[in-house]
């Protein structure tokens, strides 16, 4: 994770334990009050989504067209008391299956 542009900027370069691989941009837009995240990998995958805090977790979500069907997708960051992060990621599409876990990992701080 590096901070670009004066701070204005996080980027994230991330590698999956399976070789995917990709980056996200996040940054604050204060006129709207609220974060968005910019997030690219390897295979073509672009999310464009916007949102905040939701009591001690940071929920951003939005939508995106995959194999012609509308779906949402929302990630939610919420800190642990070990000092850990869990990121839990699902997708909702209009097929009316409800929300879908894409990813649930934990982070640490490196040693």
């Amino acid at each position: 994770m590096t901070s670009e542009f004066d701070g204005c900027v996080v980027q994230e370069h991330w590698k999956g334990v399976e070789g995917g691989r990709g980056s996200s941009f996040n940054t604050y837009l204060p006129g709207r009050k609220l974060w968005q995240q910019t997030w690219v990998d390897a295979h073509g995958l672009t999310l464009l989504l916007l949102g905040g805090m939701q009591g001690s977790s940071m929920v951003l979500s939005g939508s995106r067209v995959a194999k012609n069907a509308s779906v949402i997708d929302r990630i939610t960051w919420t800190p642990l008391p070990d000092g850990r992060v869990r990121q839990h990621w699902q997708e909702k599409s209009n097929d009316g299956k409800g929300w879908q876990e894409i990813f649930d990992g934990y982070y640490s701080k490196a040693r």
